[in-house]
C-alpha cells in the first residue's frame, strides 16, 4: 500500500473542513435567531430569507404585501350593504324599500326621490301635525306589524294638500302614521306637497279622487 504524502493529508483535511456547515464552510454559516428575526426601525419584526447574501424578506402565507397600488393579500373584509335613507342620507335598511316608490299614468312618471328633491328645493318646512288629522287619509292595510313598529317617526311623512288646501293623501310614510295611530302618539312630522303651487305633472298624478276613506 502506498503511503499518503503530507500534501495529500493536508488536502483531505482541508476538504473535510470545507464540507462542514459552519463558519467558513462551503455551506455557509448556520442560521441563527438573530439572522432570522430582525426588528425594523419602526418596531415591526420581519423574517429575513434563510439564504446567505439574500436581502429579500420572508413573509408568512396570507400576510399583506405593500405594493404601489396599496396593500394586497390577506383576508378581505366583506362590506355589508345597507340602504341609505333618502331623507337624511343615513344608512337604514328599512328605508331602502322606499327608494323605488313611483307613480305612473301613461307616459307620465314621478318618483319619490323627485318629490323629495322638489320639497328640498322649495324649502318646504317640517310640521308637527295632529295624528287624528291623518287618520282619514291613511291608506288601508293590511301592513306588516313588525315593519310598522320599526318605522322611525323622526322622519316626516309626505302629505298631499289638494287644490282647496285640505289634506288629500299620504304620499310617503303610511307606516309611520300607522305606528303613531296604533301607539296613541299625538303628533306626526309632516312635509306638505301643496298641489296649488306644485308642478303640472304633480297635479295630474296626485290630484286623483279618493273613492274610499278610512277612519
Amino acid at each position: 500500500m502506498e503511503s499518503i504524502g503530507r500534501f495529500e493529508k493536508y488536502f483531505i483535511k482541508v476538504l473535510k473542513e470545507s464540507m462542514t456547515a459552519g463558519a467558513g464552510g462551503v455551506f455557509g454559516d448556520g442560521p441563527s435567531t438573530a439572522d432570522l428575526y430582525v426588528p425594523s426601525e419602526q418596531g415591526s419584526g420581519k423574517q429575513k430569507s434563510n439564504t446567505p447574501g439574500d436581502s429579500r424578506i420572508a413573509r408568512p402565507l396570507g400576510a399583506k404585501v405593500q405594493t404601489r397600488g396599496g396593500a394586497t393579500g390577506g383576508k378581505k373584509k366583506k362590506k355589508k350593504k345597507k340602504g341609505v335613507n333618502y331623507l337624511t342620507g343615513e344608512e337604514n335598511e328599512e328605508e331602502k324599500k322606499g327608494l323605488d316608490t313611483s307613480w305612473e299614468d301613461g307616459d307620465l312618471k314621478v318618483t319619490i326621490k323627485e318629490v323629495l328633491k322638489y320639497l328640498d328645493e322649495e324649502s318646504v318646512p317640517i310640521k308637527e301635525v295632529d295624528t287624528d288629522k291623518l287618520k282619514s287619509i291613511l291608506i288601508a292595510g293590511p301592513r306588516d306589524a313588525k315593519r310598522v313598529q320599526a318605522a322611525d317617526l323622526k322622519y316626516p311623512a309626505v302629505v298631499v294638500v289638494d287644490m282647496k288646501g285640505k289634506y288629500k293623501s299620504i304620499l310617503d310614510g303610511n307606516h309611520r302614521v300607522d305606528k303613531a295611530i296604533s301607539n296613541d302618539i299625538p303628533t306626526v312630522k309632516v312635509r306638505e306637497l301643496d298641489l296649488r303651487t306644485a308642478p303640472e305633472d304633480y297635479k295630474k298624478l296626485f290630484n286623483y279622487k279618493i273613492e274610499k276613506e278610512h277612519g
